[in-house]
Formats: structure tokens, sequence, C-alpha cells
């Protein structure tokens, strides 16, 4: 009688260099799968850059957790001290305290896209507009200031237009002329001719850098920047303030093209439209001016309530057009 054969099992020993080389292969492919880019919040002082985040935080932060969005944030930033008290002050109804000159809040947000669970990681550096101003008065920023531009692959162009300085017209600078010199029967005039041997009855202010048109000053320093940074780079134009736009039924783009002629020559012949290297929005993050506005009502209000947007075309926009525009 033969004996029974008896089946013999290896455990076979785990090839722990496998494991750990397909650990890191799946590390390394989920962070190349995170899209990273750099944001620069440009503008001249008192643009609404700050507001802007202030509002950008209180709908990220406060009212994602309550309700469906089509983003999440994942993780939360570690530093976000700066972005709770500007959002404390925006929901008071209080005007935010324009950034510090010295002060460089670099603020990084990481992201979840709900609809495809896609990661997307984006840093927005705020910076004083002080430093825009001196850009361009003194021609010259530092050097780690230089170093984040360099990988900027967005910029973010904000623009007040009730803080703006517009040039004046040969027909306006006659106007003056004629109405405190000459009679009417005296003009039109030959101004070289008239002040000869004559003294100019009033002060004349000399000239000063910082009495250059805005659009100027935005032009420049839009050339600096474009020069320096990522060779792709995207522009957004943001038209703070629109609640005292809105009224007039203009759409963001056309105000632009209007009022800042110069400026959007300027966009059209460095940024592709076509490829949607520029975007446009009217957008009242304060909701309303503190000064002449019910304040109580105001607070009452929710965020998506509160914040106005108005896409380029002048139709309704939300602050998730402008991320998802920032993320693509």
């Amino acid at each position: 009688m033969g004996k029974a054969k008896t089946k013999i099992t290896r455990k076979k020993s785990p090839n722990y260099s496998m494991n750990t080389s397909y650990s890191s292969r799946t590390t390394a492919r989920r962070q190349r799968q995170i899209k990273k880019s750099n944001k620069l919040l440009l503008g001249l002082p008192a643009s609404g850059k700050t507001t802007f985040l202030a509002a950008l935080w209180q709908l990220l932060f406060h009212d994602i957790p309550l309700k469906s969005h089509p983003f999440k944030l994942t993780p939360l930033p570690s530093e976000r001290q700066y972005l709770e008290e500007i959002r404390d002050r925006w929901i008071d109804c209080q005007e935010v305290y324009h950034t510090p000159e010295d002060d460089r809040q670099n603020v990084k947000l990481h992201f979840q896209r709900t609809k495809d669970k896609k990661q997307l990681s984006f840093s927005l550096l705020d910076v004083s507009g002080e430093i825009f101003r001196k850009c361009w008065v003194d021609r010259r920023w530092d050097s780690e200031f230089d170093n984040y531009v360099q990988g900027v692959d967005g910029i973010i162009l904000f623009i007040n237009p009730l803080k703006l300085i517009y040039p004046n017209t040969l027909n306006e600078v006659y106007e003056v002329f004629y109405d405190v010199f000459l009679e009417p029967n005296g003009y039109p005039f030959d101004m070289d001719s008239w002040f000869e041997g004559e003294a100019i009855p009033f002060q004349v202010k000399q000239w000063d850098a910082d009495d250059s048109p805005s659009q100027v000053k935005l032009i420049e320093l839009l050339q600096i920047v474009k020069n320096r940074c990522q060779k792709d780079c995207r522009l957004m134009v943001i038209v703070s303030a629109w609640d005292t736009i809105q009224y007039y039924n203009i759409a963001p783009l056309l105000w632009v093209a209007k009022r800042l002629p110069l400026l959007m020559q300027y966009i059209i012949s460095n940024f592709s439209y076509v490829k949607n290297q520029f975007k446009c929005f009217g957008i009242s993050a304060q909701g309303a001016d503190y000064h002449n506005y019910d304040l109580q009502k105001l607070a009452q209000l929710e965020t998506s309530e509160r914040i106005i947007v108005v896409k380029e075309k002048n139709e309704p926009g939300s602050m998730f057009d402008i991320l998802q525009w920032i993320c693509e």
C-alpha cells in the first residue's frame, strides 16, 4: 500500500523592494496628478485685492462645509491667521486693512474638484499695491519678489474704477484756458504767441510719476511681469467695486475697452483670447458701499448673495467661475 502524498505549499516571502517601489510609483503618480500653479495678485493701491481674498476665504472655508460646491478644500492651509483676520472684518462689513508695504501673504490653497476628484493646488501672492506703485516710480523691486514672479503662470489684475487717474485730452486743456483767460471772441488762439512776454497767472505743478494715468502704470507693470514670468502666463482682469458700475448695464469687457482703451490694446496684443489666455470679470467683493448702505441688512445676506460677480459679457456669475478659470 503506497504512502499518501502530502501537498506542500510554500509561503512566498514578501518582496519588500517591489512593494516599496510600487508605493513610491503610486505616490509619484498622485503627485503628478496634482496640478500646481502660482498666481500673482497685481494692482495699484486700494484696488481690491485683499477684499477679494477675504470674500474668497469666507466662501471656501465657512460656506463649503455646509453646502454642495464644485470645489472642496483638502487639506486646509496650515497658516490661515491672516485669512481669518481679513475674513472677520469682511463679515462685519468693515473695510479690510490695506496690506502693509513690507507684508507679503502667500496664500496656498489645495482643492479637490467635486465632479472628477481632481486635485488642484495653487498659491496666491498678495502684496501691497505700494510695491507696484514704487516699481513704476523707482523702476525696481527686490530679488525675493522677483523669484516668485519667475514662477508665475497666471496674473490676476485688479482695477478699482473709483481710484483711477484718467488722462486729460487736448480739448480739455483748451477749454480750461478758454474759461480762465480768454474772451469768447478770442478762441481759438495761438498759445505760443499768447504766452509770449506774459507771466502765467497760476502755479504750474511739476510733472510727477505718480500723476501718470492709471492705464499707463498698469501696462508697464504687466509688461515687466510678463517678461519675467512663465511663457504661457494667462491674465484675468477683475474690475472691482462693480456695484458702482452695474446700473449702467455695461459688460466688464466693454467697460475696460471704453475707459482704458490703451490697456485693452496691450492686452489684445499680448494675450490670446482664442487660446483662453485672457478673461475679464466684474466683482463687488464687499457687495455695496459701506458708507451708503444698510450694513445690518448687508451682513445678514449669505455669501453667494452678497458677492456680486459678472462675467465679461454682462452675464451673472459666481466666485466659482473665477476659481474654475484659475485652476484650468
